[in-house]
């Protein structure tokens, strides 16, 4: 455990920012099992804002909570269990940040054993499994979008898939594909890419979009272009 980490948790203030935290995501998380939409979101709304926070030791309470089995479990049937598509897809971005801001940012590099991220992966993907064939395009994107993260170049087919039906999801794909395609998106899957980036940019007549595909398109081409 870091030095610093050690010193911060001896402090007189700590216990409490523990508890407090603690309490904070127990009740989010009994808000999500109540059959009142309203209490639901309510619920889902404290869980995002945790993941999302300023990274600092004050943090760490919040990497415990998620980390806990039972509080894991508890979220993963929550999510499962969701009918409202928008707070289902919601509660998967804070898997998302929970992951990218918590386990696999440097921040923690010293924290906890080396085993931990790996667990939390394999957890997450088996959990994944459930969604990759989701009937909501929504729901599709935002797996596919924890499965690049992930390293698992599955992600890359399902966007290609998404992205053809709905262009509103270019934004997200392209920032993706500029963060993580590198570590897992093939050559044929880079190809497929661009060919429906550049049909959406010959096909929309929004600006926004067409520019986004023609940065998508640039960024795949240029993935591989040094390996010709």
């Amino acid at each position: 455990m870091s030095y610093g980490l050690e010193e911060y948790m001896q402090t007189k203030r700590y216990p409490k920012i523990e508890q407090d935290t603690h309490t904070e995501l127990n009740n989010a998380l009994e808000n999500l099992s109540s059959e009142n939409i309203l209490s639901r979101k309510r619920g889902a709304k404290r869980l995002s804002w945790n993941s999302r926070k300023e990274l600092g030791w004050n943090c760490y309470p919040v990497r415990l909570w998620f980390l806990n089995q039972h509080n894991k479990e508890r979220l993963y049937r929550c999510i499962k269990s969701e009918t409202d598509i928008k707070l289902q897809r919601d509660l998967l971005h804070t898997l998302l940040f929970f992951y990218e801001r918590y386990m696999s940012h440097r921040f923690w590099d010293d924290i906890g054993p080396a085993t931990e991220r790996k667990s939390y992966q394999s957890e997450l993907l088996s959990f994944l499994e459930g969604f990759i064939e989701n009937r909501s395009s929504d729901i599709r994107a935002e797996t596919a979008y924890i499965l690049a993260m992930l390293e698992d170049n599955r992600a890359w087919d399902i966007l290609n898939e998404v992205v053809q039906k709905k262009a509103g999801e270019i934004g997200w794909t392209v920032h993706i594909c500029e963060t993580y395609a590198g570590k897992s998106m093939s050559r044929l899957q880079s190809e497929k890419m661009i060919e429906t980036l550049r049909a959406i940019s010959k096909k929309t007549k929004n600006q926004s979009v067409k520019k986004k595909a023609e940065r998508g398109m640039q960024f795949c081409e240029e993935l591989f272009a040094a390996q010709k």
